[in-house]
């Protein structure tokens, strides 16, 4: 599984025009209401699992994902591809990882592009885009948890789609940098 972290913001996409001939008001939210998602994705037969929080992704909110993980896979040999982030070095996550026969496998730092994890976060941004503006926390929630709910079957093909995009190394690309 790759596995990463992902936190949806309400009211924080990028602003796509800034310059125009006439003024257009857009509908922002106060506060800050962020959704977390702590997702893995297996991309050898595009399974999905995940947990999500209204909360901060913490080492124990990392250990209940191991547990879950370990109940979608009972009996096989799981291997998990993580970045670096702090959470998931931390002794509680790793003793919890050893527990539940789960290897850790760090990427290197500064990789995103060999995650395939972030590949189905840009998918997931690019369709919160594509609908309106939300009316509330809840809706946004809600629109959240319908679309990864339908990774593996109604966006099946599509999430595929994003995976099987070819990832560009600098090694493919030598004489481009030079």
């Amino acid at each position: 599984l790759f596995v990463d972290a992902v936190h949806c913001v309400l009211g924080s996409e990028e602003v796509s025009f800034l310059w125009g001939n006439s003024r257009k008001v857009t509908l922002t939210h106060s506060g800050r209401q962020r959704y977390s998602i702590l997702g893995g994705l297996d991309v050898c037969n595009c399974s999905y699992v995940d947990l999500r929080t209204d909360g901060t992704v913490t080492s124990d909110f990392f250990c209940e994902f191991l547990e879950k993980v370990r109940l979608t896979y009972p009996g096989k040999e799981i291997h998990i591809f993580l970045d670096n982030c702090a959470v998931q070095h931390n002794g509680a996550a790793l003793v919890k990882a050893k527990e539940l026969g789960i290897t850790l496998d760090h990427l290197p730092p500064y990789s995103p592009n060999l995650s395939y994890i972030e590949r189905l976060w840009h998918f997931l941004k690019k369709k919160l885009r594509d609908r309106s503006n939300f009316d509330n926390y809840n809706v946004f929630k809600k629109a959240i948890d319908e679309i990864l709910d339908s990774v593996t079957t109604k966006y099946k093909r599509e999430v595929q789609k994003e995976m099987n995009e070819r990832v560009v190394l600098y090694e493919d690309n030598k004489d481009d940098y030079r």
